[in-house]
């Protein structure tokens, strides 16, 4: 491995560090500081402060879409599947505060708003699949929906800071329901 790449991959993991501590709330100095490297590291790697936490926030959203895909991979399609598939994405984002702290802090920034709106399209594709081999009546509207109900479970967890049984059962058995 490269010089230039070991240097990028300590500042992207001591930016994950931070995030993980303090959400967004961190500067590229402090990424510098405890990645122990000069603060000109920084911008030698990225022009934007903020693309270094988009590079982040991606990195962090594709965790969570492998562990989905790990959990229910040798899994036949069906209810248990999705409801699987739902929890475990929910439960994901619940555990990473920084997730959801540079997801809010990055969601009016051209590229941090596009790199979201790829996710919710990616997790909307996954579920249209999901649905359609189960037989639903018009799965890109079901997914559609399903995402839009998942989306805001997952932002009423995040200001609650907690799971929310009545929110996660009903969004699950609607959509489990259609394929019992």
């Amino acid at each position: 491995m490269s010089d230039v790449a070991i240097q990028k991959q300590k500042i992207l993991g001591a930016a994950r560090r931070l995030a993980d501590r303090r959400g967004a709330d961190f500067d590229a100095a402090a990424v510098a500081a405890d990645a122990q490297l000069p603060p000109s590291a920084i911008g030698r790697h990225y022009a934007d402060f903020n693309l270094l936490l988009c590079e982040l926030l991606a990195q962090m959203y594709d965790e969570v879409r492998d562990l989905v895909t790990k959990l229910t991979l040798n899994m036949p399609s069906g209810p248990g599947r999705l409801q699987l598939a739902l929890e475990t994405y929910l439960q994901a984002l619940l555990d990473r505060p920084g997730l959801r702290a540079l997801a809010r802090h990055l969601r009016f920034h051209p590229q941090g708003s596009q790199l979201i709106r790829q996710r919710v399209k990616g997790f909307n594709l996954m579920l249209q699949l999901e649905l359609k081999s189960a037989n639903w009546p018009d799965p890109a509207v079901a997914a559609r929906l399903c995402t839009a109900a998942l989306i805001e479970t997952a932002v009423a967890e995040s200001e609650a800071g907690r799971k929310l049984p009545a929110m996660r059962d009903t969004l699950i058995a609607y959509f489990t329901a259609g394929m019992a």
